[in-house]
């Protein structure tokens, strides 16, 4: 499938470009910062290139009433303006429709710049109503680990909805991999133990449908699921140490963390090696 394409894209994002490229655009960071103004020519910068509007009217023809639903939430730095003037622009184009009532992130999960484990612990929520029986398009401006747009997919299908096709201006170095791929599944299950990695995720407030292909992997990484709970309770006392005393401030505090957590998962891992049979 083409890169630009707008369409039955699921498990994959359809995107324009790389991340990079994005981000060296004049208008990226003010567009994210909240200026609709640098949003608007941000979106038309990228968004009418190469008949990229062409699958979208193929996608009204063949479904009727398109939804399309932008993923909104707070940046650190302001309210992100790109995914609803993206949502704006497609519904234009294509006779679709923008959501008459926003579905909104319920929570601040403040994911722009984070790291995987800190992304892992602090899930997006949404809310809103769903139009039952409806066909949606969601759109966000990035999509680093597919979290926040499966997020908003999988909150629409609970709610009735129909989610047909994922768009973004860019995704991030592990591609468009949008669900856990069954490889990726079977391979977490061998590793862990079904019963064992469902316990896990339980505790962390997440269930193995709601891993993405980028979550799945990260857990995969790891030796053992212990090791794996220092790394994602490391990265929920990073974010409440800097909540509490500020970046600056909490500097040197989470370095000496840093360290402690390092030897601890050094330990874990060399106590796995020794106990596991040879």
């Amino acid at each position: 499938m083409p890169k630009n394409s707008l369409s039955e894209c699921i498990p994959n994002i359809s995107f324009l470009t790389s991340i990079t490229k994005l981000k060296s655009s004049p208008f990226y960071e003010k567009a994210k910062s909240g200026d609709s103004e640098a949003a608007a020519k941000l979106v038309d910068e990228l968004m009418t290139r190469d008949g990229f509007f062409i699958p979208a009217k193929l996608v009204k023809e063949k479904y009727g009433d398109v939804i399309i639903a932008p993923v909104m939430g707070i940046e650190e730095s302001g309210q992100n303006q790109i995914p609803q003037l993206m949502a704006e622009k497609i519904a234009e184009k294509s006779g679709g429709r923008v959501s008459d009532d926003m579905l909104l992130m319920a929570n601040k999960p403040k994911h722009t710049g984070k790291s995987l484990a800190e992304r892992f612990s602090y899930p997006v929520e949404f809310t809103g109503p769903v139009e039952n029986g409806k066909k949606y398009i969601i759109v966000d401006d990035v999509s680093a680990t597919g979290s926040s747009l499966k997020g908003l997919k999988d909150y629409i299908e609970a709610n009735g909805g129909d989610v047909i096709g994922v768009q973004t201006l860019a995704v991030g170095r592990m591609g468009p991999d949008f669900e856990m791929k069954s490889l990726t599944r079977e391979k977490l299950i061998s590793k862990f133990g079904e019963n064992n990695l469902n316990s896990f995720l339980d505790d962390q407030g997440r269930t193995l449908a709601s891993l993405t292909e980028r979550e799945a992997a990260f857990l995969a990484q790891f030796n053992s699921l212990l090791t794996a709970g220092v790394r994602l309770r490391g990265a929920v006392t990073k974010r409440s140490l800097e909540d509490l005393l500020g970046k600056e401030e909490s500097g040197r505090q989470l370095n000496l963390f840093e360290r402690e957590e390092g030897v601890l998962k050094r330990t874990i891992d060399f106590t796995d090696s020794k106990l596991s049979p040879q």
